[in-house]
């Protein structure tokens, strides 16, 4: 097996300079013999009683049950050292169960390891949290057998749906919702079953943010004049290509070095979306004298186009 690791080095900027790379290799021998067998391995219900044996082994062989949940806690067992065991699980989305036996000759003497899928009464709901209006984002839940799913979404419309999975596309700037809930009609309708056993739901918030917008934009500029550019976000990073020859203070700004970045003192105000735009929040630029406007007198309007710049969410 071999792993190749690659790190980009960002300069005070944020422009990459350089990469770092760096490969581990682990040598993994396989050897002829085969594990041990594990039986009895189905979906269960979160509270569900289960018994787990084994076919392999030998008379005096040592037998290792190792029984973890999703979280790598253990579970309490009952028959360490013997071919079978019993146990009650907690909840999923799954739990794992180990075996390996010592003392016998042709069986691997290496754990072998199954995963037991578990019906939870809650789900995590894993997706983008924060997004953009219009912007695409898949949401999903852990995938069981014979599950039946149903979905509810506020703020977005659901432009696909199947099974665990859900694909919505995020409607205007504000808060949206997702609902999902998800029962096994067989194994609920089994012996020792009653509703709500093998069902459960999962809720999570998005967050819709604003478009980032100008506020000012001046389009016309002298010789050494300073101008303001503003947007609708208090908190973003600006940056300007090329650089400035001065970079001069804005209210509730700060000035730096021409080759760095100058962001507002933060205050209380929604935050904006990515984007590359013209220019972003409250920050003055002296401008650049320029070959068509350089043998003009010093305060000589002339127009100017804006400077590109990169507008980042902040961190």
């Amino acid at each position: 097996v071999i792993l190749t690791v690659t790190a980009p080095l960002l300069n005070a900027e944020g422009d990459t300079v350089c990469c770092c790379q760096d490969t581990y290799a682990m040598d993994i021998e396989i050897l002829d013999e085969k594990g041990p067998d594990i039986e009895c391995i189905s979906t269960l219900c979160e509270g569900d009683s289960a018994c787990y044996w084994t076919t392999s082994g030998c008379p005096g062989a040592t037998y290792i049950w190792t029984v973890t949940d999703a979280n790598g806690d253990n579970v309490t067992i009952e028959g360490q050292n013997s071919p079978e065991i019993c146990l009650q699980w907690d909840q999923g989305p799954f739990g794992v169960v180990s075996l390996q036996i010592q003392g016998c000759g042709g069986i691997c003497d290496q754990p072998t390891t199954v995963q037991v899928p578990i019906i939870s009464s809650t789900a995590l709901i894993t997706g983008p949290e924060i997004v953009c209006p219009g912007e695409a984002a898949i949401y999903t839940v852990p995938k069981w057998m014979d599950v039946v799913y149903d979905w509810d979404v506020t703020g977005g419309t659901v432009v696909n749906e199947d099974g665990n999975q859900i694909s919505i596309i995020w409607g205007p700037a504000g808060v949206g919702t997702i609902h999902v809930e998800y029962e096994s009609p067989f194994l609920g309708g089994l012996q020792g079953h009653a509703y709500p056993d093998c069902a459960g739901a999962g809720d999570l918030t998005v967050e819709i943010l604003p478009e980032l917008v100008f506020l000012s934009a001046p389009n016309q500029a002298c010789v050494d004049q300073s101008l303001t550019f503003q947007v609708n976000d208090p908190a973003v990073t600006c940056r300007s290509t090329p650089r400035p020859q001065a970079l001069l203070p804005a209210p509730n700004s700060r000035s730096t070095s021409p080759a760095r970045e100058s962001t507002r003192s933060p205050r209380p105000a929604p935050r904006a979306c990515s984007a590359t735009l013209t220019c972003p929040l409250p920050c003055s630029f002296q401008t650049r004298p320029t070959p068509s406007s350089s043998d003009r007198s010093k305060g000589a309007q002339v127009k100017t186009s804006f400077m590109p710049l990169t507008i980042q969410n902040p961190a």
